[in-house]
Parts: structure tokens; sequence; C-alpha cells
């Protein structure tokens, strides 16, 4: 029953949560989706289609990437662990607002002055609404 895990004066959990229980799911969810992937390519172009999926030039050409997801992925878990739930929650929409930004930094394209009045807006909802 729910009112084994959460304190009734509180309304905060009794036990920590797990880590390595949101890792497992993430992974067998890149798992399935790898399988799907190699399955689709099989589908559409043949083993040839699948060899190029590992062509090593192209694998090592996106791997600067994938250390950047891998990367990301460790420090949600340990601002998960670390921070309050109002804290993180700020954390892990603040990406919605800095992705477009550092967007226009890296790669030195305009973005719309639409676009920029939708960051605003995201970002004053946030704050809004974690405040």
């Amino acid at each position: 029953s729910w009112q084994a895990v959460v304190s009734l004066p509180t309304g905060r959990l009794k036990c920590k949560p797990q880590g390595f229980t949101k890792g497992c799911a993430l992974s067998f969810q890149a798992t399935c989706g790898l399988i799907l992937y190699y399955c689709y390519n099989y589908w559409v172009g043949g083993l040839e289609l699948v060899k190029e999926c590992f062509n090593l030039g192209r694998l090592l050409k996106f791997s600067a990437v994938g250390v950047m997801f891998g990367c990301g992925a460790v420090f949600s878990f340990l601002a998960q662990d670390a921070l309050s739930p109002g804290s993180y929650a700020l954390y892990a929409q603040s990406g919605v607002v800095l992705v477009p930004i550092i967007w226009r930094l890296t790669f030195r394209k305009p973005l719309a002055v639409l676009t920029w009045i939708h960051i605003g807006v995201i970002a004053i909802g946030i704050v809004a609404y974690r405040v």
C-alpha cells in the first residue's frame, strides 16, 4: 500500500529511491531502440546497410556526442540524488531554455525573433511555476 511508503504527516517518502532503477529502464529502452533500428536497416537495405551502422569512421565522428549524452545522464542521476525535488525540476527543465541558446552560440546562426520570444516565455513560466 502507498501508506507503507509515504509518511502521512510530512508527505515524504519513508525510503530512498534507488538510482539504478532509472538506469536499468534507460538501458532497456536504448537496447530495444537499437534492436529496432538494426532490424529496420536490415529490412530496408539488407546486410550491407546494417554493416554501414558499424562503420568505424562514422562511429568515431559521433562518439563525442555519445560521450556528452552519457555524461549528461550521469550528472542527471547525481543531481537527482543531491537536489530537492523542486531544484531538480528546475535543473531538468532548464535544458529546454539552454539548448537553443547553446545552439545559437555554437553554430553562430541567428534564431528568429519568435523563437527568442518563445524561449523567454518558457523561462518565465519555469521560474514562475517553481518560485
